[in-house]
C-alpha cells in the first residue's frame, strides 16, 4: 500500500511541475521579465529566460478577499489563471529622506551638513531627494491586487496578543479538518489581494522593481497526499 501511495504522489508531483514548466516556457523564450511568487515559500523572483535576476524573501504572504478575510488558494486561481499582466503601481505619496544629523537646520538655508544625494543614486528618486513608498498597492489583471505592507511596530501586548491569536486559529483549524469541516470548497470571490509584508528597504526596492506590462506568476502549493481508502468487509461473491 505504502509502495503505491508513494507512486502515485510522485507521478502528481512529476506532473504538477511539468504544467508549471510548460506554462514558464512560453515566457522564457523572450527576453521580457517576469515575475513568479511563490505563495507557500513566500519567495518573489523576478527572472528572465527562466533564471533568477532579483529576489526576495517576503515575512508573511496572505491571499484575502474584498473584505481583507483570509481565502484559499484556490479563489485567487480561479480569478486570475497564470500569468497575470501588472496594470499599474498606486499608492502613498513618496517619503522624503531625513536630513543628515549634522545638518544645524533642515529647513533654513545655513545647511553645512553632507549632501543626502552624494552617494551613488539607484534611481530617478534619489535625485529627487525622494524614497519610495513602503506602503502601497499593485494592480493586476482579473482583480487581483498586489497589497505590499511593511512590517508594523508592535507594542510587547500586542505581540503577546498576536501570538494568543494565531495559537487559537491554528487549534480551531484543526479541529476543522479532524471534524471534517475543513473540506468546504473555495469560496466564489469576485475580487482578491495578495497581501505581501516585507521590511522597509525591500519594500522599497520592489517598488523599483515590478513594473507595468510585467507577468505575475503564482506559484500554488503542490497538490496534497494522496489518501487510499481500502475496503474493510467486500461483499461476497454472488454464486452463479
Amino acid at each position: 500500500m505504502d509502495r503505491v501511495r508513494s507512486l502515485i504522489e510522485e507521478k502528481r508531483a512529476l506532473t504538477f511541475k511539468n504544467q508549471q514548466l510548460t506554462t514558464e516556457l512560453s515566457y522564457a523564450t523572450t527576453p521580457a521579465p517576469y515575475v513568479f511568487i511563490d505563495l507557500k515559500g513566500r519567495v518573489i523572483e523576478f527572472r528572465v529566460r527562466g533564471k533568477a535576476h532579483k529576489v526576495y524573501h517576503a515575512d508573511a504572504i496572505e491571499v484575502l478577499d474584498e473584505g481583507g478575510k483570509p481565502i484559499p488558494e484556490a479563489s485567487l486561481r480561479t480569478l486570475a489563471p497564470n500569468p497575470v499582466e501588472v496594470l499599474e503601481k498606486a499608492g502613498g505619496p513618496p517619503e522624503l529622506k531625513p536630513p543628515p544629523a549634522s545638518a544645524p537646520d533642515a529647513n533654513g538655508s545655513n545647511f553645512t551638513g553632507p549632501d543626502p544625494n552624494s552617494g551613488p543614486v539607484h534611481s530617478d528618486a534619489g535625485i529627487l531627494g525622494v524614497d519610495a513608498p513602503t506602503n502601497y498597492d499593485v494592480a493586476l489583471d482579473g482583480n487581483v491586487t498586489i497589497q505590499i505592507r511593511t512590517v508594523p511596530k508592535e507594542t510587547r501586548w500586542e505581540k503577546a496578543r498576536g501570538t494568543l491569536s494565531e495559537t487559537l486559529a491554528a487549534f480551531a483549524a484543526t479541529l476543522r479538518n479532524l471534524t471534517g469541516g475543513g473540506r468546504s470548497e473555495a469560496p466564489a470571490v469576485r475580487s482578491a489581494a495578495v497581501r505581501i509584508t516585507f521590511d522597509e528597504e525591500s519594500a522599497k526596492a520592489f517598488y523599483h522593481s515590478i513594473l507595468p506590462t510585467e507577468h505575475v506568476f503564482f506559484l500554488s502549493a503542490p497538490p496534497p497526499p494522496v489518501k487510499l481508502v481500502a475496503t474493510l468487509n467486500p461483499s461476497p461473491a454472488r454464486a452463479r
